[in-house]
């Protein structure tokens, strides 16, 4: 799977109008997707996208979607049909409402390259630390710590 780097374009706006008319409070993922401009260039991820196959995932959201399949308790194959039926995952991805999502072994590739070249830090935690600091995400069971290398573990047990 090849992922170029590029800008996180925007949310497409009917997919915009559906999810705020359907999520007014927004959701989690909604929330995640709008502070993902100030935390994430592709361009600094350059080295994650390998050349050998061709795809248009970028790695922020697959590192997007690692972080909503941690906080919600999902299998790969669960935290892709989110991204394929759920209104506010399509927001967060920047999908159209009709976007038909993606393999889920795409994120057991993607999982293993992050470890592969010691990327985890770099690309989950600055996310992760978001999520702590604007209360959108705890650790289970009290003061677990949630950093990339135990989100991925937990996301790998699923």
């Amino acid at each position: 799977m090849s992922m170029y780097p590029g800008e996180l374009g925007s949310i497409p706006e009917e997919t915009a109008r559906v999810a705020h008319a359907a999520c007014p409070k927004g959701t989690l993922a909604m929330h995640l997707r709008d502070a993902l401009e100030e935390l994430y260039q592709d361009e600094q991820f350059r080295d994650l996208y390998p050349v050998e196959e061709q795809s248009d995932d970028a790695s922020w959201k697959l590192a997007l979607v690692t972080v909503l399949q941690y906080a919600e308790n999902l299998t790969d194959r669960q935290a892709t049909d989110a991204a394929r039926g759920r209104i506010d995952w399509k927001y967060a991805l920047g999908l159209e409402l009709t976007d038909p999502g993606f393999d889920f072994t795409r994120l057991a590739a993607y999982r293993t390259r992050l470890v592969d070249k010691h990327a985890d830090n770099q690309l989950l935690n600055r996310l992760l630390e978001v999520a702590k600091q604007r209360g959108w995400l705890k650790g289970r069971g009290g003061k677990q710590r949630i950093d990339s290398a135990y989100v991925l573990a937990r996301v790998r047990s699923l």
